[in-house]
């Protein structure tokens, strides 16, 4: 391999590991609000059930 087909092989993965970590930030944004949400759920029966 060539210096031109490093270069060029390192701008193509830094350009789509950019849009990977992007769409995994969204994804993780997801999960935890889901998960926070039925935790949320989670606590409140348990403070029903405690009552």
């Amino acid at each position: 391999m060539g210096k031109k087909d490093g270069t060029r092989w390192n701008r193509l993965t830094t350009s789509n590991s950019g849009q990977v970590l992007t769409q995994m930030t969204f994804y993780k944004k997801q999960t935890w609000q889901m998960l926070i949400q039925r935790h949320s759920h989670q606590c409140s029966d348990h403070i029903n059930v405690k009552r």
